[in-house]
């Protein structure tokens, strides 16, 4: 099962697979899908930049990259 994680030392979500080094960075404007319930829900990730800084968020209405990350849900 992969998941999403962020990851610290790179400033970028990832997706993780369970076999080490299985992973896919992703970039503003690549799509992926969150397995909701019983239902796969596609979204893209982007990035607002305010006052130089940058925040990510998914395009998906109600689909929060904290509760994805927090709740380990599945990811492809």
């Amino acid at each position: 099962m992969k998941r999403l994680v962020y990851k610290q030392d790179i400033d970028r979500f990832v997706i993780k697979g369970e076999a080490e080094g299985d992973e896919r960075e992703l970039h503003c404007g690549n799509t992926f899908e969150v397995l909701i319930g019983e239902h796969w829900v596609r979204t893209t990730i982007e990035m607002q930049w305010f006052c130089g800084i940058g925040k990510y968020y998914l395009t998906t209405l109600a689909l929060s990259l904290k509760n994805i990350v927090t709740y380990k849900v599945p990811v492809r």
